[in-house]
């Protein structure tokens, strides 16, 4: 993976910090950022094909709840999605294709602990012709 993040210490805490050129690249970055720090290895060829619908208040809550979304399908269902083909993104709604595999729990390598998407810091905001997103992890 080409690195389009960085993270930052935070207490007790990890935080990302996102770029990218557009908005549509800075919600895929953040969701690769994301099983960056999951996950030793995770890039698999595709098993199957899902879409994702969600909508929020905000496009900060709406990166929240994605990056929630994809955190908590890990969790629960072992789901690892490696390629995203977002259709649709507003300010309050995001419709995507996401490709992914399934492995047992047992097959996992797993790099930390992320526990859940915090609301601390978390911000996007636009610096010239570019696009940045922060965001803290509870690990």
């Amino acid at each position: 993976m080409k690195k389009t993040y960085t993270a930052f210490d935070h207490t007790s805490d990890l935080g990302i910090e996102v770029n990218a050129t557009n908005m549509e690249e800075l919600f895929i970055n953040a969701a690769l950022a994301l099983y960056d720090q999951l996950l030793h290895d995770y890039q698999q060829d595709p098993q199957f094909q899902e879409k994702i619908n969600l909508q929020a208040t905000d496009q900060e809550l709406l990166l929240h709840d994605f990056l929630g979304e994809l955190l908590s399908l890990f969790w629960s269902e072992y789901k690892i999605y490696t390629n995203f083909q977002i259709e649709k993104l507003s300010n309050i709604h995001l419709d995507l294709i996401a490709d992914g595999y399934q492995r047992d729990s047992d097959k996992l390598r797993i790099k930390r602990e992320i526990k859940a998407v915090t609301y601390h810091q978390l911000q996007i905001k636009q610096i010239e012709n570019n696009y940045q997103a922060k965001f803290v992890l509870d690990i």
